[in-house]
């Protein structure tokens, strides 16, 4: 399964299914499906081979602590 933000493996994916999503993954998180999202979708890309779109503002402040909803819980900050 894949998002815009997220690519998820379902546990006990094995043999030619892993390898495909293991294709499909590096496929979407390679340089020119990133490039489209930065250019085309103005996100921030994952991949740092791409330039992040610059309507965003600066590339160094995008991501700030703030903007992220803090772990519910003690186990998952560790």
């Amino acid at each position: 399964m894949a998002w815009l933000d997220t690519i998820n493996f379902v546990k006990g994916l094995s043999g030619r299914k892993l390898e495909a999503a293991e294709i499909f993954a590096n496929y979407f998180i390679g340089k020119e499906v990133q490039n489209r999202i930065s250019n085309e979708l103005s996100m921030v890309p994952a991949s740092k081979t791409v330039p992040v779109n610059t309507i965003l503002g600066d590339p160094d402040k995008i991501l700030n602590e703030n903007m992220f909803v803090p772990p519910m819980i003690k186990e998952a900050m560790d």
